[in-house]
């Protein structure tokens, strides 16, 4: 929790591409809050997270403890495929505005991502079965 002796530690971050389309899309400038000791991100949170030298501003799809470590596996609304694990040192922080004003994790952004999420698997099977 923050207080004004503590207030949050936010940064701001200029988004390039379209992989978080229709509620953070290319020019969007996102506001994100540093995480605290102990803090921790759930399902449907969008988060800047560090991946391979590149920082990704995606929406958390899964969470779990690994070995008494916390990782999450993020993507893209837009995206097919996922970002992988990620180690939780590897957060940034978590995207608190960005965009048009639907903060993106807001229940209608998280509804719409699980069910994108899910139209991009059948899609990669439906790819798969047919011939080609």
């Amino acid at each position: 929790m923050s207080s004004k002796k503590n207030p949050p530690k936010l940064f701001k971050l200029k988004l390039k591409g379209n992989s978080m389309k229709p509620f953070l899309r290319d020019g969007d400038t996102a506001v994100c809050c540093k995480l605290g000791g102990g803090q921790r991100l759930w399902l449907g949170n969008v988060a800047a997270v560090m991946v391979k030298k590149n920082i990704l501003v995606h929406r958390i799809i899964r969470v779990k403890e690994i070995d008494g470590q916390i990782r999450y596996k993020t993507k893209g609304d837009s995206r097919i495929d996922d970002d992988g694990w990620i180690d939780a040192k590897r957060v940034l922080g978590e995207v608190i505005r960005a965009g048009n004003n639907l903060h993106p994790s807001s229940r209608t952004a998280v509804v719409y991502s699980l069910f994108f999420s899910g139209i991009g698997k059948i899609t990669r099977i439906i790819s798969k079965i047919q011939p080609g």
